[in-house]
């Protein structure tokens, strides 16, 4: 029997956020971890929370960490976030 289309979208996040709970432990699976939960929000429409969106490198796929692959710049109205790969995002500061 075929799940409705609310429960589907429920399991998905919920393998999401567990992905992105074995990436933050580390290890050598952090980008495949990130990339299968990327692939699975596109599979089931299911939006990336903003802080988890936030937390990742659109180019390379990493975990951003400030201080270890990543740099933060506050301006006045912008949060700009620098990954190690070169990428940058550009966010409103509140």
């Amino acid at each position: 029997m075929r799940r409705d289309k609310f429960e589907e979208r429920k399991i998905a996040l919920e393998r999401i956020l567990k992905l992105y709970a074995l990436a933050e432990k580390g290890g050598k699976y952090e980008t495949s971890y990130l990339k299968r939960a990327k692939e699975i929000s596109k599979h089931y429409l299911v939006p990336l929370p903003l802080e988890l969106k936030r937390k990742t490198c659109k180019k390379c796929f990493s975990l951003l960490r400030p201080g270890k692959n990543c740099i933060i710049r506050i301006s006045r109205k912008l949060v700009i976030v620098k990954c190690g790969c070169g990428a940058v995002r550009k966010y409103g500061a509140k």
